[in-house]
């Protein structure tokens, strides 16, 4: 039986005392109206005249919002009213997809139940889209085909999510209860090759190791960059480290210190820690595992990564008063600007500590393309693409040769 919740809670009812004075209807009110929950309600849409709706809402809420390849993906969520005041609320979900550009929302998904649990999706690319249910059922979506079931229940009794898609195939997060693997699994002629699935990293080295895996991983040309994150209080504290692993050999190439955010043809992309904390400065090591690495500082007080596709950064980047969201390219050394400035007293963040999840800005959320400079914002009415403010300027960023530590 589920416990009743009120929405937006009164002044909770107490004797008369002088105590009854700090829960007084006036105070209660000063207190709600100057709380983060209630100033994010009262949040003002931050629709320009020059953005371009792309799409109307059309189901509820927009919940998670990406751009891939020229199309536009996301999910929407509708509360369900029996469950308005109950702790654990459910919603019913559903997936969308369009082609930037041109008219016309496909629905993809239409769960018939509503869930207490948060549906997710993933991009890929040319518009392929996963879904899934909390890690189970899930299904993949490519333009112009029927749905495909994802079977991944193992003999072990773990569990494979895609949670990730490259033209080659899929890299999964096997889920044993609260212990996680890596596994890799080809597509051939747009399905999973379930016989040829290579495990990358076994759910057991989660306890052996005593390490978190759940974190952001990476697949491009036939290596696989994972997070390993030490759960052990060590003093001086151990911070996360890279794993690269060459698919080919099924072997690890290196560890090294740094939170893998992509990677490119020679080299993998790391930021010193957790990139949901302030990101001052990018990394890169090569995947041959030569040299010792570059470090790049960033001429901005910290940046928040909407999307990285190496060298192509798209961000919300920070300095003294109000962020402002851009495109950086480091191999050019130029920065241009998108007509869009959220406050700085607005949150920006992710669930959990994956760059697959769809950022959120507040209220809104916010998706794009690196490579293609696409920006996008969701609002209560719909999803709007944010167009470039004034011309691309240079920037003197060098990477300098060190040992990365």
């Amino acid at each position: 039986m589920h416990r009743k919740a009120p929405g937006i809670p009164g002044p909770p009812s107490v004797p008369a005392s002088r105590g009854a004075a700090l829960f007084s209807p006036a105070l209660w009110m000063t207190v709600l109206l100057g709380s983060p929950a209630w100033a994010q309600v009262q949040e003002p849409s931050p629709v320009r005249e020059s953005w371009t709706l792309l799409a109307p809402v059309q189901f509820q809420d927009v919940v998670s919002l990406f751009v891939r390849d020229g199309h536009l993906v996301w999910m929407e969520r509708k509360l369900d009213p029996t469950t308005e005041r109950f702790r654990a609320q459910a919603h019913w979900y559903r997936l969308y997809r369009s082609a930037l550009g041109a008219p016309g929302v496909a629905e993809l998904h239409a769960p018939e139940r509503p869930s207490t649990h948060r549906e997710s999706c993933v991009a890929g690319p040319e518009g392929a889209v996963v879904w899934h249910h909390s890690g189970r059922d899930a299904q993949l979506f490519f333009p112009g085909r029927a749905p495909v079931p994802f079977k991944g229940d193992r003999p072990d009794h773990s569990i494979d999510t895609p949670l990730r898609i490259t033209q080659d195939g899929l890299l999964c997060r096997t889920r044993f209860g609260t212990e996680c693997g890596v596994a890799w699994i080809p597509l051939r002629g747009g399905d999973p090759d379930y016989a040829r699935r290579q495990e990358v990293l076994s759910w057991k080295e989660d306890r052996r190791q005593d390490c978190e895996f759940e974190c952001d991983f990476f697949a491009d040309g036939g290596h696989v960059a994972y997070t390993r994150r030490p759960r052990a209080k060590t003093d001086p504290p151990v911070g996360p480290s890279t794993v690269l692993y060459d698919l080919s050999a099924d072997r690890e190439v290196w560890t090294a210190r740094g939170w893998p955010v992509g990677m490119d043809g020679i080299h993998v992309f790391q930021t010193p820690r957790l990139w949901a904390y302030a990101v001052t400065e990018l990394w890169r090591r090569r995947r041959d595992g030569t040299g010792d690495g570059d470090r790049l500082a960033l001429p901005w007080k910290h940046v928040h990564i909407i999307d990285f596709r190496p060298p192509h950064l798209l961000a919300l980047f920070y300095e003294e008063g109000d962020p402002v969201a851009g495109h950086l390219d480091i191999d050019a050394g130029t920065f241009r600007e998108f007509d869009w400035s959220p406050s700085s007293r607005v949150h920006a963040s992710r669930r959990f500590h994956v760059l697959t999840e769809s950022l959120h800005v507040g209220r809104h959320p916010v998706g794009g393309d690196a490579r293609a400079g696409v920006l996008v914002v969701a609002t209560r009415d719909g999803i709007h693409r944010v167009p470039w403010r004034g011309e691309a300027r240079a920037l003197p960023l060098r990477w300098s040769p060190g040992e990365l530590k």
